[in-house]
């Protein structure tokens, strides 16, 4: 029998590819030969469903992840190759399996549905929607002179904090010219050096092995490791673990190397992060999209459409991206510059930036003139947050920097990034601007990476465009006069509100209210709802028109309010007027 595949992550994941191919051949050829129990036959079948689906997909991912780490590593793959190893030689007519080669087959059968088909009960993940993925072009990915800088620039500012830092705690001159040449060795991988200064300085720290990791050094980080050096150690307040550091540079044998050794990849350092979030981040991994379509505002069959990804990505010339990535130079600024503060993320939040929030948002053409606007999929509070801006984190120094879709406005350290949502985009950054906007930009760090939430500045009902103030500087550095106030015009008017008929008669119903029209107001807003019941505006509205009409009539008031609580407990205006109307009765 064949000895374990090793944990090298991109050669078990082409043998793994090899694998499942050769066993899915050699399956069929048994099956085709009728020399199966019926039972075996069932068995082989459902195993069949998921090397053709889960298992496949999951590898045509290229994901380097602590599951599959895990799942690579199990002995159980020793049957799988031993199996393939009986069946692929045969043709369908000659596949005879002893005894103790069936129940080796039985076993790699029940390894694959166990650790890649989810117990059975994600068998039917073939004909569902076809798991997505997005990766980054490689003129948008960190090259060699991106490296190089980075490690000089890293030698560098570590120099200069030395400098600063070692002093006030009280080290003597030599001490500090010592430690400098120190992790300059670190760095450059000069295993003499750094033996020598080892012994004179015995600096054992938590930054020595994700320094050394910078080198590429395999002896060097063995000797450190020798030395009583955790390999998982964090950097400082980042926390960031030799893991991080050699994805950072993309440096694929080192990462094998260092997990050989006990670095895992299932550690989270001091942002929340694993190394495979970086992966993603600096594109050397792609991304999976939570989303496989797209809402989209229909104006010749004036109805809600789902539209593919890559249809939205054709509209726009971009590469639909919920996530923000970032280059060399983002995380250079953070390592030298001290740490990214994180404020702990309420769960609504956390949701929101894993899948982007997009499912909860519907594209609509405004005008030629405004082009595409973004409008409320569901009611939003004030407060929600509603959509995650994606793009890439540049340094506002780059040449890019004027064109970007919005500029963060946070600081790593000294160093200002914008978010450049030309290439990569999602409808966050499909939002248009308003001086007195429905919602806002707010700056968080999740994973290590500076987002920006878009969240409710008001309640923002099913249907209303949602829009955030650029800045005036925004416009001033473009040379450019404000735009429309696209959210000013009247309510019963696109682009306020996508033209549904039930908002059409909703808006009617308002114009109503506003001239004291309280019954033309009740019947537009009667056939909103007998179009769409589901929407508490219409029913909170109509409500008030009753309480507010000659007729006074409360009770029917009372009713409307109720129904508008049942479909959203939180509407605060609900609850206010519904509290008055019981005060009347009284």
């Amino acid at each position: 029998m064949s000895a374990p595949i090793k944990s090298n992550v991109v050669e078990s994941q082409q043998t793994l590819a090899e694998l499942f191919s050769n066993f899915s051949k050699g399956v069929q050829h048994l099956l085709q030969s009728k020399n199966l129990s019926k039972e075996d036959q069932d068995s082989f079948q459902k195993t069949m469903v998921v090397v053709d689906g889960v298992a496949k997909r999951y590898l045509e991912t290229g994901l380097q992840t602590a599951e599959l780490e895990k799942r690579l590593n199990e002995t159980s793959l020793d049957h799988l190759r031993y199996t393939v190893g009986l069946l692929v030689p045969q043709k369908e007519k000659d596949v005879h399996l002893a005894v103790e080669d069936l129940s080796n087959l039985r076993k790699a059968a029940a390894f694959l549905r166990n650790n890649f088909g989810n117990n059975d009960s994600s068998l039917a993940l073939p004909v569902q929607q076809q798991r997505l993925f997005r990766s980054r072009p490689g003129e948008y990915r960190p090259t060699e002179r991106d490296k190089a800088k980075f490690l000089s620039n890293f030698k560098k500012n570590s120099q200069h904090d030395i400098e600063i830092d070692l002093p006030k705690a009280g080290y003597p001159p030599h001490y500090i010219r010592a430690y400098k040449k120190f992790i300059v060795a670190l760095v450059d991988g000069d295993l003499d050096t750094v033996k020598k200064l080892y012994s004179m300085l015995n600096p054992v720290s938590p930054i020595n092995l994700p320094t050394a990791a910078l080198s590429g050094n395999r002896q060097l980080i063995n000797y450190l490791i020798g030395q009583g050096e955790d390999i998982n150690a964090g950097f400082l307040g980042l926390g960031f673990t030799a893991l991080d550091h050699a994805t950072f540079l993309d440096n694929q044998s080192l990462i094998t190397f260092l997990m050989d050794r006990g670095a895992r990849p299932d550690k989270k350092d001091g942002q929340g992060a694993l190394p495979a979030d970086y992966a993603i981040a600096l594109g050397y991994q792609p991304w999976e999209l939570p989303v496989s379509d797209l809402k989209y505002f229909n104006p010749g069959t004036q109805a809600i459409e789902l539209i593919p990804i890559d249809v939205f990505e054709k509209k726009t010339n971009t590469i639909f991206c919920p996530r923000v990535l970032a280059g060399l130079d983002y995380f250079e600024y953070a390592m030298t510059g001290g740490t990214i503060p994180t404020s702990p993320l309420d769960a609504a939040t956390q949701q929101v930036l894993e899948s982007g929030g997009d499912e909860s948002l519907i594209l609509a053409k405004v005008s030629d003139q405004i082009g595409f606007g973004v409008f409320a999929g569901k009611r939003f509070h004030k407060g929600d947050p509603i959509v995650s801006y994606g793009g890439m984190l540049i340094d506002l120094r780059h040449p890019m920097a004027p064109l970007s879709t919005y500029d963060l406005g946070g600081k790593i350290g000294f160093f200002d990034f914008s978010i450049e949502a030309l290439k990569f985009r999602n409808l966050g950054a499909m939002l248009n601007h308003a001086p007195k906007p429905n919602a806002k930009p707010v700056p968080v760090n999740y994973k290590g990476i500076k987002y920006t939430l878009i969240e409710a500045a008001e309640d923002i009902p099913f249907g209303k465009q949602i829009c955030f103030s650029y800045g005036e500087d925004w416009f001033n550095s473009r040379f450019m006069p404000p735009p429309l106030d696209i959210l000013s015009g009247a309510e019963a008017q696109f682009p306020t509100h996508l033209p549904l008929p039930f908002l059409k008669e909703r808006a009617a119903g308002n114009a109503c209210f506003r001239k004291k029209d309280y019954e033309g107001a009740i019947a537009h807003y009667s056939t909103s709802i007998a179009l769409d019941a589901s929407q508490p505006e219409s029913f909170h509205n109509r409500g008030l028109a009753k309480f507010k009409s000659i007729d006074s009539d409360t009770q029917s008031a009372i009713d409307d309010y109720k129904q508008a609580l049942k479909l959203d407990p939180s509407y605060a205006r609900a609850k206010a007027n519904f509290k008055v109307a019981l005060d009347r009765l009284r």
